[in-house]
């Protein structure tokens, strides 16, 4: 599945997304490590189908970004039926994506779908 823009600043868009755990990247243009992670995600999305991986520039959108209480880029974010399940703040390979995301889901006893 391809990386996913957030098109609004409306947290809402993120939070009613129920169907798969979201992945979710706040990133700036201007971030040096956002731009190094970019193709890590691109990575980890195609190569992760259920799990659905939106990017969110936090210039653009300031109101989603405070919502999460978003401090430091890049920042992940792991949801489920709209619910924080874990943060993690640096860039990462897909490598390290993908241990991220599997700990969490199994901590919860979730899955990718």
């Amino acid at each position: 599945m391809a990386l996913t823009y957030l098109q609004t600043d409306d947290p809402t868009a993120i939070t009613r997304i129920k169907d798969t755990p979201v992945l979710v990247d706040f990133f700036s243009n201007s971030c040096q490590p956002c731009h190094l992670m970019h193709p890590e995600l691109e990575a980890y999305a195609e190569h992760h189908p259920g799990i659905r991986v939106v990017c969110v520039s936090a210039d653009i959108h300031p109101k989603t970004t405070a919502f999460f209480r978003v401090r430091l880029l890049p920042t992940l974010l792991l949801l489920q039926d709209g619910k924080k399940l874990d943060i993690a703040i640096g860039a990462k390979t897909e490598e390290m994506l993908d241990s991220f995301v599997t700990k969490v889901l199994e901590v919860h006893g979730l899955s990718e779908k």
